[in-house]
Order: structure tokens, then sequence, then C-alpha cells
């Protein structure tokens, strides 16, 4: 019988993610530090929950329902917007490149 540890996510926890990726996706690029004085956390905090699952399920959130897509499917809002820049996005996100490359494969893949 293999263990595993399972990691004990807290509603404050999914609030966070949910908050950090907020401010991501509608003010841009943030520091930890200014995120973890927002959030009245600790700034290891904030680096847990980035990338963390919630994080990814946040911001897939709000890639399926961006408000100022106006109409745009998915695909053409990315292709319009970050087809071409993926490393902007994945900074703009606090994502690293590849968990930021995953996460718009799978939103792309879902539709």
């Amino acid at each position: 019988m293999s263990e595993t540890t399972a990691k004990y996510v807290t509603e404050r926890d999914k609030e966070n993610a949910q908050t950090i990726a907020k401010l991501s996706w509608y003010i841009g690029t943030i520091t930890p530090q200014r995120l973890a004085w927002y959030l009245n956390v600790e700034i290891d905090e904030v680096e847990c929950i980035l990338g963390s699952d919630e994080h990814l399920a946040a911001i897939e959130e709000l890639i399926r329902t961006c408000p100022y897509r106006s109409g745009r499917s998915i695909e053409e809002w990315w292709a319009r917007e970050w087809k071409h820049k993926p490393s902007a996005f994945a900074k703009r996100m606090r994502l690293s490149e590849a968990a930021a490359s995953k996460l718009i494969e799978k939103v792309l893949k879902g539709i």
C-alpha cells in the first residue's frame, strides 16, 4: 500500500487563490510581496498558492467566464490576445510557462 500525502485546503486558501488570480487577471503582474500585503498573509503563503491546483482552477474559471471577451470564443480570445506571447500570459498570471501552457491546452481541448 502506498502512502500519499493529501494537502488539506481550507476555504480561505481557495478564496486567496481566487483573489490572486483575479488581481493578476485584471491588474497585471503583481509582486508576491504586494499580494501578501493585500491578503494580509505571509509571502510564503502566497508562494504556496501560486501554481497550486486552486490557483490554476481560478485562472481556468476566469478564462471560461471572461466578461470582456464580448462574445468572442476562447480560441479567438487566445489567438488575438496571447497566442504569440504565451510567456507574457504566464508572467501576468504568476505561473511558470509550462503550467500556463498546460492550462491553456486543457481549456482549449475542453471546449
